[in-house]
């Protein structure tokens, strides 16, 4: 978090979105997915499919 806080809800939902969906959902293990992450589970996914 910035040292003054953010400017506006707007500014700190945009921060969230971007770190919910472009880190945080992108690296954390899913159960769903063997303990795998997204990714990971894509590439075995396509590689298993070809």
């Amino acid at each position: 978090m910035p040292k003054g806080g953010y400017e506006s809800i707007e500014m700190l939902r945009s921060v969230l979105f971007e770190y919910i969906d472009g880190y945080y959902n992108i690296k954390r293990l899913h159960s769903g997915l063997n303990y795998l992450n997204p990714v990971a589970f894509e590439a075995l996914y396509y590689k298993n499919a070809g």
